[in-house]
């Protein structure tokens, strides 16, 4: 008996000790990730170590993630090598590109594991992460105030001084402002389907909160992203037949009726760059001018689907890449071909699949997460977001667990149970 007690005692102290590093390595992640200071002060190969390091030791641990982490990392070597084999980048992408690929799939390891610890840990990593969202988006809004193109130019890789000193006190580029804006649906969804009243005012607050600083932050995708997210929610969260047919009508109405809407607050000329994005876009849809005359983007996606075409397979020789052809999906198919695209592809799927089978496998409500896949996907089509972490961190992890805190249906039965 006493024998039975020790190694009981042993096997609790071994799952507290995993507990807490598990805490400390996430809450770390976070940081490293989300804090723009930390973020650019920290060299590449620490960082690609410090997320290379747990997914090793998952690899030995736990078979369920051994598959899925071999194709990842061999979807990343083969578009690694093609990069450098045509010569689109250096010997360096030949290690560089499965290591993000790693990182990319690293939250939902994190997110899955977060079901061996404690409810408390849980709520101590959500806590830090939202106090680490909250103090940047408050800091990045302020930039705003003083500079509202701060977001933009913090985008680009190589700064004056003057811009790279913004990063060091914790202001924002895209990455970050678009992952800020992936949690409005989340917030629209739990409005429409908590029956909490202090969860769903919070929730209200807080996507108000969101979409003005997603107006502050001038990019025009996030916004239109922010509103077809929101009518997804509303419609995909009804469960009446009815309501949903009367959500779709809506959808039709706002379509036929964009050109309207969007001439009437292209009227209030506030100066911010989406309104001149919308007055262009009126001119398109009401036919007065050509496609590419609204932005130059849609040059950029012309002639990066040239050069696709004329190599589909592998590649195109010293092609753009992703930030030069302001898309992901774009810069991909030029660099790697349908071969590194289906590699992507594969990487997002991972993703996907892994944090919808464990949503399911504990009964819990998939839709904020769906909705927020579904964004990713249309975004990495508009912009580049390969290397965009922050995203993955909000996407993969942060929403995933909001959704276990706020609709674990498995605590409830349980509660129920003890109730009765």
């Amino acid at each position: 008996m006493l024998v039975k007690n020790n190694i009981d005692t042993q096997k609790s102290l071994s799952s507290i000790t995993d507990e807490i590093l598990f805490c400390l390595y996430t809450i770390g992640y976070l940081i490293l990730t989300l804090l723009p200071a930390i973020k650019y002060s920290v060299p590449y190969i620490f960082a690609g170590t410090y997320c290379l390091v747990p997914i090793a030791m998952y690899y030995l641990r736990f078979p369920e993630f051994r598959d899925t982490i071999t194709f990842i990392t061999l979807a990343g070597l083969i578009c690694g090598l093609l990069t450098y084999l045509l010569d689109n980048g250096g010997a360096n992408s030949i290690v560089n590109i499965p290591i993000d690929y790693l990182r990319y799939f690293l939250p939902c390891i994190l997110f899955v594991n977060s079901f061996k610890v404690s409810d408390l840990s849980r709520k101590i990593i959500w806590t830090v992460a939202a106090i680490i969202m909250i103090f940047v988006t408050i800091k990045t809004s302020n930039a705003l105030n003083d500079d509202p193109m701060i977001a933009r130019i913090l985008a680009i890789g190589d700064l004056e001084k003057k811009y790279a000193d913004y990063r060091m006190q914790n202001v924002a580029g895209f990455g970050f402002c678009y992952a800020v804006g992936f949690i409005f649906p989340l917030c629209v969804s739990t409005v429409t389907e908590t029956s909490n009243k202090i969860i769903k005012t919070l929730a209200v607050i807080s996507a108000i909160s969101i979409f003005l600083f997603v107006l502050k932050t001038q990019y025009m995708i996030l916004l239109l992203l922010c509103v077809f997210t929101v009518i997804l929610s509303v419609i995909y969260g009804q469960k009446n037949v009815f309501f949903k047919l009367i959500g779709c009508t809506f959808v039709v109405f706002f379509i036929l009726a964009l050109p309207k809407l969007l001439t009437v607050l292209n009227s209030f000329n506030l100066g911010n760059i989406i309104f001149g994005k919308i007055s262009r876009t009126i001119n398109f849809l009401n036919g007065s001018v050509a496609a590419e005359e609204t932005t130059s983007r849609t040059e950029l996606y012309k002639a990066a689907l040239m050069e696709f075409l004329r190599s589909p397979l592998w590649g195109t020789l010293k092609s753009k890449s992703a930030a030069e052809c302001h898309s992901t999906v774009f810069g991909i198919g030029c660099t790697t071909g349908i071969i590194g695209l289906s590699s992507y592809a594969y990487l997002l799927f991972a993703n996907y699949n892994t944090v919808t089978f464990k949503l399911k496998q504990n009964g819990l409500v998939k839709t904020p997460f769906i909705i927020a896949f579904f964004a990713f996907v249309i975004l990495a089509m508009f912009n580049p977001v390969e290397y965009t972490y922050e995203i993955s961190v909000v996407v993969f992890l942060l929403i995933p667990i909001t959704i276990c805190l706020l609709y674990d249906k498995n605590k409830e039965k349980k509660d129920e149970k003890l109730g009765t």
